[in-house]
């Protein structure tokens, strides 16, 4: 099993990757020559594989060797943790084949190649923090934003848990430059399925027993334990991780990114979550947008995510549309690579559908059930 993963991820790598673009069939000079120089300056850190910013062009000929349209341009954004990995099977599998240019860049902080004795810590280091946040993600943002300026065709902003994050940013910073946005299981803020759940992701059993209380100031506890003054700040700072899972087999099986994190910054990525909320209530020029999101995400709170497609559908004439893909599906829900023994049957279907909508602006239909949690219709798939 684990094999057959590491034949898909070394396949995928081989097709039509061009990390440094020197030159393009579609794309001007000068979008290349900033992509080329983005890519240059994240040779400073060695990177791990999977985790280099990568450029995969358009396709010229489907299998029947007949001529594939050029339609445009697509930049995505991975989540926490992990690299452009997660995208490489639907850019090279579907999006290249819709005749889409896809540029996948690497998160701030993310992607330092494996450390320590045995080759197994994480060099978390450069994660953005409660200190820092707010200058990485809107440099990271602007930089991304100054190169699809110049992008040919239709443009496309995606982005996945966090990376939604990145991809709502790029375009509340930006001046119309795109006409779609795709946010998959985007992240705001973390779910309330964690504070209720006796094995949350995030914290320890002495600051989960806070929760209750912290819940009715309506304070995160990630934020304040995160917050400088708090005396139990260091605690925000100690590595966390996933798990044996991701440490182990999904290593193993050839998953890039991180395995591990610090509660800070998560935090941090709250902060980003809060600001993206306020700066939405103010932003009128939303274009046509996605967002898939997982009943009882243990990951992201949908109900926030739900709360801002509402503010921004009220102040915003753009079209958007939400439904939620039924529990079990996971959070971070293109990627074979995390949890690689489970059956992922809704992977296809889902590439399908969200390969429509960045090509033909179709958005996913609903089916009539309703998710009891959080009122958002199901997606048919």
């Amino acid at each position: 099993m684990i094999g057959f993963f590491l034949a898909i991820f070394i396949g995928i790598t081989s097709i039509n990757c061009v990390c440094f673009a020197q030159g393009s069939r579609h794309q001007s000079p000068l979008m290349m020559q900033r992509w080329e120089n983005y890519v240059t300056s994240m040779k400073t850190q060695p990177l791990q594989k999977g985790c280099e910013p990568t450029y995969f062009q358009a396709s010229e000929k489907n299998t029947q060797g007949k001529a594939i349209q050029f339609k445009g341009t697509v930049i995505l954004y991975h989540g926490f943790t992990a690299c452009p990995q997660q995208y490489f099977e639907w850019a090279t599998q579907y999006l290249n084949k819709e005749g889409f240019d896809v540029f996948l860049p690497l998160l701030p902080g993310h992607g330092r190649a494996w450390t320590g004795k045995s080759n197994a810590e994480n060099n978390i280091s450069g994660l953005p923090t409660r200190i820092n946040w707010k200058a990485k993600y809107s440099q990271f943002v602007h930089e991304m934003n100054q190169i699809m300026t110049y992008a040919s065709g239709i443009r496309v902003v995606g982005g996945l848990s966090v990376g939604g994050e990145a991809a709502i940013s790029s375009v509340t910073l930006s001046d119309g430059i795109y006409d779609r946005v795709l946010l998959l299981s985007p992240f705001l803020k973390v779910s309330d399925e964690n504070a209720k759940s006796s094995k949350g992701f995030f914290w320890s059993d002495l600051l989960r027993s806070l929760q209750e209380d912290l819940q009715e100031i309506k304070i995160s506890m990630i934020d304040l334990v995160s917050t400088p003054q708090n005396p139990l700040y260091s605690v925000s700072l100690k590595t966390q991780s996933w798990g044996a899972t991701c440490e182990g087999l999904e290593r193993k099986g050839g998953r890039a990114g991180y395995c591990q994190f610090s509660l800070n910054a998560v935090s941090a990525n709250q902060k980003l979550g809060q600001k993206i909320i306020d700066d939405s209530l103010h932003f009128k020029h939303f274009p046509l947008v996605q967002i898939v999101s997982v009943e009882n995400d243990p990951v992201a709170s949908i109900a926030t995510v739900k709360a801002w497609k509402e503010n921004i559908d009220q102040s915003s004439p753009s079209t958007s549309s939400m439904c939620v893909m039924p529990t079990g599906v996971n959070h971070s829900m293109l990627s074979r690579f995390d949890s690689p023994k489970e059956n992922k049957y809704w992977l296809n279907p889902l590439l399908k559908s969200i390969t429509l909508f960045v090509s033909e602006g179709q958005i996913i239909s609903n089916k009539d059930k309703i998710s009891k949690d959080e009122g958002v219709p199901f997606c048919e798939m």
